[in-house]
């Protein structure tokens, strides 16, 4: 294994964990408990995690966790060559990168907007806006929940690629 090799697979390793363990936190974990504590208490979370750019760092970190994953497979199948993607292993990696894909897109252009639409409705006056704070917070948890749901498709798949 070469160096390239061995940089690309920490890159994409330890991404994709922290990009599906994030999702997972926010989709089960901070949102729910977000919608308990209500308004009042979320505001200031939701804007302290806004000024700390985590919902700009999740999906950069995704992002460059596809392309390093890209870049390996790339190396691995000899530029893409089909003959690698008839292989149990190459359909395995290949098929396990779609469900990444989808939960990236699902996050970032569904959940995170309406997250992010949510927060600022809440800094202008949470209570006047608290039907349509709702809806987003509804149409956010459900995104993430999708998300998340395609990345453990996603893990298990590559996690199992090698031995299939």
């Amino acid at each position: 294994m070469n160096i390239e090799m061995m940089a690309l697979r920490i890159v994409h390793l330890v991404g994709g964990v922290f990009w599906v363990g994030a999702v997972f936190f926010i989709a089960y974990f901070l949102q729910p408990t977000l919608k308990q504590a209500g308004p009042a208490a979320a505001g200031p979370i939701m804007m302290g995690l806004n000024q700390r750019k985590l919902f700009t760092i999740i999906p950069l970190v995704a992002v460059i966790s596809i392309l390093a994953g890209a870049r390996m497979m790339q190396i691995v199948s000899g530029g893409f060559f089909t003959d690698y993607f008839w292989s149990s292993a190459g359909r395995w990696y290949a098929g396990s990168s779609v469900p990444a894909l989808i939960g990236f897109l699902v996050g970032v252009f569904i959940g995170r907007p309406a997250m992010l639409k949510g927060l600022k409705l809440a800094a202008e006056d949470g209570e006047k806006h608290k039907d349509a704070i709702a809806a987003l917070q509804l149409r956010s948890t459900l995104a993430m929940r999708l998300a998340a749901s395609m990345l453990a498709l996603s893990l298990v798949g590559m996690a199992i690629a090698r031995y299939m």
